[in-house]
């Protein structure tokens, strides 16, 4: 929301630390100060359109945005005079403002079963104040009872996406595969037909993954990346007859013991980079990794090659995922294996996601709570 706000009334200097681009140049003379700097003004420029003092800016600027206090400008602000209700009001009042010049904003929810009861309101607000708005949540089935959700403003939402002709709200559910959907999934990866996928691989993988569609998924990866299935004379595909008594080895009880298999495959460089991205979030920027990775240290360009042969691992094993943010386009790239030896490409940002929050939770439990709090620092 701040990318944007408020950038013609912000110093040029102030401003050329505040984007990062891949080249090597541009992130070496990146500032964590004049970053900071600028998005804190742009903050402090929104909360004065909506009616909120100096004070109540920096406390969103230290303890949502995580704005370092040494870029200068921040005082000691006091958290306990803001209730969450306000800071509840502020995120809907700012998203409806800079998302006022749209024909149409969508606003889509991803895992919305974990949202809090915080963010349903906010969620509410924005369903009730905002204009040209549509919910898109990608969730399992709601319950009623859902202790996080208001269940007349549940009830409302679903009774408009089954009745208006122009619906606001759509609930996109995820739902386990089911053992036609794991056959459908061994055919596409095999490419076969389903017919032809033996009845016993079928059982197993649909008992060993429980119908979790993104569990299942890596299961069947793991096989063809182990070599262990074969299709047979009989036009059957199944896994081989002569490693049939070991495969177990290569089947796991549970996601977290297949990931932590699959991690133990990659270099340290890319398993100790994996933590500290884990440690950033679910998201993060290049700039920022960086920032962490080489702190009371001279960034070298070996130092960043390093770094960013590390993050073309993880993305070539599906860890991770690179998207692109410039201007209103984002777009996620092919990441081929080509990429490693091309120039640098010049955009405003390079980002980084973790393809499932299952990833980022597995790498966060193989750290130390020492290591991790030295990180948060």
């Amino acid at each position: 929301l701040l990318s944007d706000y408020g950038g013609e009334d912000i110093d040029d200097n102030a401003s050329q630390g505040s984007e990062s681009s891949l080249s090597l140049d541009g992130l070496e003379d990146d500032s964590t100060g004049n970053s900071d700097r600028l998005h804190l003004e742009r903050l402090r420029a929104l909360c004065k359109d909506l009616n909120h003092n100096e004070e109540f800016a920096d406390v969103i600027a230290v303890n949502m945005l995580g704005l370092h206090t040494t870029c200068g400008l921040l005082g000691q602000p006091k958290r306990k005079d803001v209730k969450p209700n306000d800071v509840m009001d502020f995120v809907a009042d700012a998203f409806i403002k800079c998302t006022a010049g749209s024909d149409f904003t969508l606003l889509a929810l991803d895992d919305v079963h974990w949202m809090d009861s915080l963010s349903w309101k906010v969620v509410q607000c924005l369903y009730e104040r905002g204009e040209n708005l549509m919910i898109l949540c990608n969730s399992r089935p709601l319950a009623s009872n859902n202790l996080s959700i208001d269940p007349d403003f549940l009830q409302n939402l679903r009774s408009e996406s089954t009745t208006s002709q122009k619906p606001r709200f759509t609930e996109i559910l995820l739902q386990p595969f089911t053992k036609a959907d794991i056959r459908d999934l061994l055919a596409t990866s095999l490419e076969c037909i389903p017919s032809s996928i033996d009845e016993t691989l079928c059982n197993s993988m649909y008992e060993q993954s429980g119908g979790m569609p993104y569990f299942a998924q890596e299961l069947v990866r793991n096989l063809i990346r182990n070599d262990l299935l074969e299709t047979r004379q009989d036009g059957t595909a199944g896994l081989r007859k002569e490693l049939s008594e070991d495969v177990q080895k290569f089947l796991y009880s549970n996601i977290n013991d297949l990931l932590l298999h699959r991690l133990d495959y990659l270099d340290s460089n890319a398993r100790t980079l994996l933590q500290v991205c884990a440690v950033l979030g679910f998201e993060f920027s290049l700039s920022e990794l960086i920032m962490v990775q080489c702190k009371g240290r001279r960034r070298t360009a070996s130092q960043i090659k390093k770094i960013q042969d590390g993050l073309n691992t993880a993305v070539s094993e599906r860890i991770l995922m690179e998207v692109f943010k410039g201007g209103s386009n984002r777009k996620v790239a092919d990441c081929s294996q080509n990429r490693r030896n091309s120039e640098p490409i010049e955009t405003n940002e390079r980002s980084y996601t973790f393809t499932h929050a299952i990833w980022r939770k597995c790498v966060l439990g193989t750290m130390l709570k020492e290591r991790e709090r030295d990180l948060h620092r």
